[in-house]
This record gives structure tokens, sequence and C-alpha cells, in this order.
């Protein structure tokens, strides 16, 4: 994986901010979640019915 400069996991508050900063430094930057909507605990999401 030689085509990016940094790997950030997780795109939660601190993962994006992350990633964001990378990325204005100049940084290719990939940025991982395994989750279908980024923003960690900031989303909203229903358990159950």
């Amino acid at each position: 994986m030689t085509d990016v400069d940094a790997v950030v996991i997780g795109a939660g508050n601190a993962g994006l901010t992350a990633a964001t900063t990378l990325q204005r430094a100049g940084l290719r930057t990939l940025l991982a979640e395994r989750h279908n909507v980024p923003g960690g605990c900031a989303a909203s999401f229903r358990r159950g019915r």
C-alpha cells in the first residue's frame, strides 16, 4: 500500500479531524470505517425496534 502516506482507522470525530488535518498538510490519506455512516458516537442510530 504505497499509494497513501497515512491511514486513519475510524471515522468518528477524532478520525475525521485527524484525516482532515493530514490532508490539509498535503498527505495522501486513507480513512477506513467499518460502519456505513461516519461520525461514530456523534451519529444517531436505533438499537432494536
